[in-house]
């Protein structure tokens, strides 16, 4: 829906996954955080996250995660 979005997210977890869900995150090379969120690094991280409209926006978009 928002490709040029895509690599502006930051997954949350509360750690029970499957194999295939640590595959996708993987894949993604996105950062995930697990809970509890620690404050300090979700600030670094979007801090560090590149401007809106910074990305080729006809990319392949990340799929869902299931």
């Amino acid at each position: 829906m928002a490709p040029e979005q895509a690599e502006r997210v930051i997954f949350m977890t509360g750690g029970a996954f499957t194999e295939q869900s640590r595959a996708f995150l993987a894949g993604t090379g996105l950062p995930c955080l697990d809970k509890p969120i620690d404050a300090q690094r979700l600030r670094a991280l979007m801090a560090a996250m590149p401007p809106l409209g910074s990305r080729n926006v006809h990319a392949e978009p990340v799929a869902p995660m299931v």
